[in-house]
Formats: structure tokens, C-alpha cells, sequence
């Protein structure tokens, strides 16, 4: 019987499988950095736009910070927003994207959630070539007795085009029983170089004790069995 012999590293058949592992994670990192890509159409006399894929990173979509276990978004492209008022002028830019162009630059979104979410995140998408100007998006609670709250508010800076914004982590837990929620986005003022185009928000689904029991406290419960 023949003894098998060991490759050494150093030897040629260690290295040629070293070097054929490395060809393919370097097949796979170039393949991944690819997927998703997309692009804008040309409208409006603008040229199309290849936009890269969004980088995982943001602080609202890292692990850890949550309040739950349970995080979910909702993304919500602008061109369904509607007008603040009858003012407003405004065209659409392609992608989802809306360009105020007079009037009261401001555009509002209902925003339904399930009653008892978790609400912690605003995040809001954009084109902003306009040094004077900047876009800002702002979640608004609702009492219908006249009161309006800001939760939350995310804002561009600067003109370097295509970004987003975040507000920073807020919490504010949904009552659909006294109040309602909206998402309202301005530029600041007319101008044919920002295009308002996105929010997305984070939530976490109401809990499954989310009336308080989960703090171990028994008296919101109807009926406490000892």
C-alpha cells in the first residue's frame, strides 16, 4: 500500500488551489457589486441616470437598533403625494419624482400604520442641485381638534444632486383611535432643480402585549387571574 503524501504549503498544488479560491471570491465580489443597478429614463429633457444600488449602512437598517425584534419599512415614492394646497404648482419628473415648480412648495401623504407600531425612523430620497434651497420632509400627528405635532423631520444640505436625509431615531407609538399621521415634503420654494422623489419610514409592528402587560403591570387587563 502506498502512503498519501501531503501537500506542503509552498508546493505548486497548494498554490494553484489558493489562487483558484481567490478567482472566485473575486468573481463574487465583482458580481455582487453590480446587482440592483438601475437606471433613470431620460425626461424632460434631462439625460438618463445609471444609480448604483443602495449601500447597506444606514443607521436605521443596521442590527441592534431596534426596539424589537420585528422592524419593517415603508417606502412611498412623492408622485403620490398631494398638492398642500390649491397653489401648488408642480410637474412630474419621472421615477417616481415630482419638481415643484410654484406656489406653496409643499406636498402631504397620509401615512397608515397599524395601530400600537412602533414608529422611529424618517428618511427621505432626493435630487438637489439648488444652492439656495433645501428639501426637507417632516412626519406630522394629527388630533383633529386643531393641534398638529412634528414627530419627526429629515433635511437636505447643501447642492450636490442625488441623496437622502434622516431624521435621527425618534419613538412615537401609533393611536389610530385619537389621531391620524401624515408626511409632508418642501423645497423652500419653486425651482426646476430639485426633484422631491421618496420617504421611507421604519416601524416596528405593535407588540403582541403592546397594552402594557409586557412591563409586567396587570392593570389595563380587564380580568387579572390571580
Amino acid at each position: 500500500m502506498r502512503n498519501k503524501q501531503r501537500s506542503r504549503p509552498g508546493e505548486p498544488g497548494v498554490i494553484r488551489l489558493g489562487l483558484a479560491l481567490a478567482g472566485v471570491a473575486a468573481l463574487v465580489l465583482v458580481g455582487s457589486s453590480s446587482v440592483g443597478a438601475r437606471e433613470l429614463p431620460a425626461t424632460n429633457g434631462e439625460p438618463g441616470r445609471a444609480l448604483l444600488p443602495a449601500v447597506p449602512g444606514f443607521q436605521e437598517e443596521l442590527p441592534g437598533e431596534s426596539p424589537t425584534l420585528d422592524i419593517t419599512f415603508l417606502f412611498s415614492a412623492v408622485a403620490t403625494f398631494s398638492p398642500l394646497d390649491s397653489s401648488t404648482a408642480w410637474s412630474y419628473w419621472g421615477a417616481g419624482c415630482r419638481v415643484i415648480s410654484g406656489g406653496t412648495a409643499a406636498l402631504d401623504m397620509d401615512l397608515h400604520l397599524p395601530n400600537q407600531a412602533i414608529l422611529d425612523y424618517l428618511r427621505v430620497y432626493y435630487y438637489d442641485a439648488d444652492a439656495a434651497l433645501d428639501v426637507s420632509a417632516r412626519l406630522y400627528s394629527f388630533d383633529a381638534a386643531g393641534t398638529a405635532t412634528e414627530l419627526a423631520l429629515a433635511e437636505s444640505s447643501g447642492s450636490a444632486g442625488w441623496g437622502d436625509a434622516g431624521s435621527g431615531f425618534f419613538f412615537h407609538r401609533v393611536n389610530n383611535v385619537s389621531e391620524s399621521l401624515a408626511i409632508r415634503v418642501e423645497t423652500g420654494g419653486a425651482s426646476g432643480n430639485i426633484y422631491v422623489c421618496g420617504v421611507r419610514v421604519r416601524y416596528s409592528p405593535a407588540l403582541i402585549f403592546a397594552d402594557g402587560f409586557e412591563t409586567g403591570n396587570t392593570t389595563l387587563w380587564s380580568v387579572a387571574v390571580p
